[in-house]
């Protein structure tokens, strides 16, 4: 290593116990959403641990705060780093208290400790490392610490985006999972009603059954998986299967309120993964398509469709100018060559690349059973990512034309 490196790694070891701490601290705030609580507690926590020196807005919508932190170093390009501070709700097999960060070995159990309150610690330790060691890295840097994302985002990331609060060149969404995401897929989240006519149970033919009518158009549905796992994405996935779209369907399924009643009414959920291929739009038709098929051959239904999501695929090309920085950052520290990936979830990074036409990639700390029962990071992941995000700030390469 050279003198710059030792720095970094040494100041890196004298600070451990603050970055886990702060982390423990995050956890330690339940921003479950939803409902979506104590957002501006997890925020006035943040604010106050970053360095005064930064450039410190909130900006709000519909009452969630967005924090944006600048340091401007006068430099020609920006590079943005972004995170979300919502987490999922907790489930219900925890042996761990969900909001007391405990620790086992190298992990550090709590909800939201992988997904993403680790990255948080590592955005804001990050800074005051290289502020502490009087270094500036070679573009401005741009911070956000959102609300939302677990809900679609679009009162956070997506709220800064659409009014141009950030103005980045690139940007990093310390999120995903523990290898380079240059791509997600999108989602089409539907819900579906069928509606019939309810009756007494005891003389069913005076009624239509929206239930059975339901479970046919699903099945009809269904069958889209057949044609899906034929189309395959030309992004590099973990394996063959994620190459696909898919079609899942009755996450939530309402309907019936007695035995001995004839269901009026029947509703399921359809969730429809996108490849960066295929366009949401397309993917409704189809549905839609197959939908009003089923009402003209089954003319005792009805049907209403109502939307929950849409979120758009995304891509970035791993050759881009950040996935090559970022590439280096991680084989540096890793000390091995690192993969891209394209993942089944959606993430915030959907805003920069769709919305404000930048390249973006995502990456975060290496833990296990996010959004599932004990949740936990892997604590050297934390330091690791710390250090791979200080080489990328450092990289001269981000501040060329």
């Amino acid at each position: 290593m050279n003198h710059l490196e030792n720095q970094i790694s040494g100041k890196i070891e004298k600070q451990k116990e603050k970055i886990l701490q702060f982390t423990k601290e995050l956890i330690k705030i339940p921003t479950q959403n939803p409902p979506g609580e104590n957002y501006d507690k997890i925020v006035g926590l943040i604010k106050k641990e970053l360095d005064s020196d930064l450039e410190i807005k909130i900006y709000s919508k519909n009452d969630k705060p967005n924090l944006v932190a600048k340091w401007n170093v006068g430099a020609k390009k920006t590079l943005h780093i972004n995170g979300h501070y919502d987490v999922v709700p907790i489930t219900t097999n925890w042996k761990h208290n969900p909001f007391i960060p405990e620790i086992e070995g190298n992990k550090l159990f709590g909800r939201g400790s992988q997904d993403m309150k680790s990255g948080l610690a590592i955005m804001v330790y990050s800074i005051k490392i290289l502020k502490e060691l009087n270094i500036r890295p070679a573009c401005n840097i741009e911070l956000s610490f959102t609300c939302d994302e677990e809900s679609g985002g679009i009162d956070g990331l997506g709220f800064l985006v659409k009014n141009k609060l950030i103005k980045p060149d690139y940007a990093l969404v310390l999120d995903g999972v523990n290898q380079i995401t240059n791509a997600h897929k999108g989602v089409l989240a539907l819900e579906i009603t069928v509606i019939g006519k309810s009756a007494h149970a005891a003389w069913p033919s005076r009624g239509i059954n929206a239930f059975t009518g339901a479970c046919k158009l699903a099945g009809e549905l269904n069958s889209l998986n057949d044609k899906l796992t034929k189309i395959k994405s030309k992004c590099e996935t973990e394996d063959e299967i994620t190459k696909s779209p898919t079609i899942v369907l009755g996450g939530v399924t309402i309907g019936g309120n007695k035995f001995n009643t004839i269901p009026g009414e029947f509703s399921f959920t359809i969730d429809r993964r996108i490849i960066p291929e295929e366009k949401i739009s397309d993917a409704k038709t189809q549905i839609n398509k197959m939908i009003d098929t089923f009402k003209k051959n089954n003319p005792e239904y009805k049907i209403k469709i109502k939307t929950l999501l849409e979120a758009e695929p995304a891509s970035t090309d791993k050759n881009s100018r950040i996935g090559k920085v970022f590439f280096d950052a991680v084989k540096k520290v890793k000390r091995k060559t690192p993969s891209f990936t394209m993942i089944s979830g959606f993430l915030d990074m959907r805003f920069f690349v769709n919305n404000a036409k930048i390249d973006c990639i995502a990456y975060c700390a290496r833990g296990e059973n996010l959004h599932g029962d004990d949740e936990f990071v892997y604590i050297d992941s934390i330091f690791d990512n710390t250090k791979i995000l200080i080489y990328t700030m450092l990289d001269q390469e981000l501040n060329k034309k």
